[in-house]
């Protein structure tokens, strides 16, 4: 929990990693065989960046506990990280498998598929996450990426406008405006250099 505070909020990853650290290693010390606290320990290396020891630690933990569905979805974003793209589509299917309504396990499916160039098949996996939830941001955005790479920039504006609307601080209105603006003026380049310059 306390890494996932450092991922998803402000926190420092140094301010909370020793806590955490300490806190697996306690649960290891009580039980060797929690693959849990293995997991966990992998995700504290993989947002240190120390990515061999996250490794090492995703594989023990899945190995002690198989039907563990966030050891698959946090080292499938180990995997990307790294760029081992197919065992990130590996282990993303995995979770999903296990957790078939987890939207983060969508989002990283869809992300590994995209990066993986299976544009198709990362679009059904994100379309399955918004019908899934449609009030959830992060899916919106992934679904802009998506549309932009196919050049179908009037459904990526369209995602751009929900996610905006959904998280206006990742995505502020403002960019949006000026992305649309942009397209309207000069079409792709224009979409593109609004993009860029929103960035």
């Amino acid at each position: 929990g306390l890494i996932l505070l450092a991922t998803y909020s402000a926190t420092r990853v140094e301010e909370v990693a020793d806590e955490a650290r300490a806190a697996a290693e306690k649960a290891l010390a009580i039980d060797p065989r929690l693959g849990e606290a293995c997991v966990s320990l992998g995700n504290i290396a993989q947002v240190e960046w120390r990515w061999d020891e996250a490794d090492r630690q995703f594989r023990r933990g899945l190995d002690l506990s198989p039907g563990y569905a966030t050891g698959y979805h946090w080292y499938a974003l180990q995997l990307l990280n790294t760029g081992r793209l197919d065992e990130a589509v590996s282990m993303a299917k995995r979770a999903l498998e296990l957790d078939p309504l987890s939207l983060p396990v969508h989002m990283a499916l869809g992300v590994a598929l995209l990066y993986a160039g299976r544009i198709e098949e990362s679009l059904k996996v994100l379309e399955k996450a918004r019908e899934l939830d449609p009030g959830y941001a992060s899916v919106h955005g992934n679904l802009a990426a998506t549309y932009e790479i196919q050049g179908r920039f009037e459904e990526a504006l369209a995602s751009l406008d929900n996610y905006s609307r959904l998280d206006p601080h990742l995505m502020p209105p403002e960019i949006v405006a000026e992305i649309r603006q942009g397209h309207a003026a000069d079409g792709e380049r224009g979409f593109w250099e609004a993009s860029l310059k929103g960035l």
